[in-house]
């Protein structure tokens, strides 16, 4: 479970205080427009951003946290499957290769460098950390699931909800491209008890 508690955070033009908010241990669809603040909240909850008053309380924080953007997490002169790897070390988790090897339907693509791979291969290596059985403090994936074929996103909205039922800990998505039916829906503006432009 991840709290927030009296909250506020001033950046630029964009501004938010006293927030207080729980994210359960379950899937959440975080929606708003562009511009709205959801990436300046997600680095908040992960604590990446620590520029904030108020506490961010997560009862997890010793486990390792997996935040994901629309950009790739790899190294374009490794191939795939070593970015994996390097990904999992870094992280500290296991990491079977059987269980995210249907991510990329052929071995062939894991043996392509990162460099010369598509934008949704390049994202699939950090969805690919999904797969672990090690138990993470927080999932983010922050537009992550942009440019992934349809097949890779049944896959890993599978994996999401397998890790739902776990009750893990919170995972928070962002995705202008698809509504995950198998999250709780949350507005921005709800949480940062603001009202809705337009």
């Amino acid at each position: 479970m991840i709290r927030l508690e009296n909250v506020s955070k001033q950046f630029k033009d964009f501004s938010f205080t006293n927030v207080n908010y729980e994210f359960a241990d379950r899937l959440y669809q975080l929606n708003g427009e562009n511009g709205s603040g959801k990436s300046v909240l997600l680095k908040i909850i992960a604590g990446l951003d620590r520029k904030i008053t108020g506490q961010v309380q997560n009862s997890y924080a010793k486990r390792p946290r997996l935040f994901l953007t629309d950009v790739g997490i790899g190294l374009p002169y490794l191939d795939l499957r070593d970015n994996i790897e390097l990904s999992a070390q870094i992280l500290g988790v296991d990491l079977n290769e059987e269980s995210f090897l249907p991510l990329f339907r052929e071995e062939k693509y894991l043996e392509t460098l990162y460099a010369q791979s598509s934008l949704g291969n390049q994202n699939k290596v950090g969805l690919s950390l999904l797969f672990s059985e090690t138990r993470y403090s927080l999932i983010v994936l922050d537009e992550t699931l942009n440019g992934i074929d349809r097949e890779s996103v049944v896959l890993i909205l599978e994996q999401l909800c397998i890790l739902q039922e776990k009750k893990c800990c919170p995972i928070i998505a962002v995705s202008h491209a698809l509504t995950l039916k198998e999250a709780l829906q949350v507005d921005i503006h709800d949480i940062l008890g603001r009202k809705k432009h337009g």
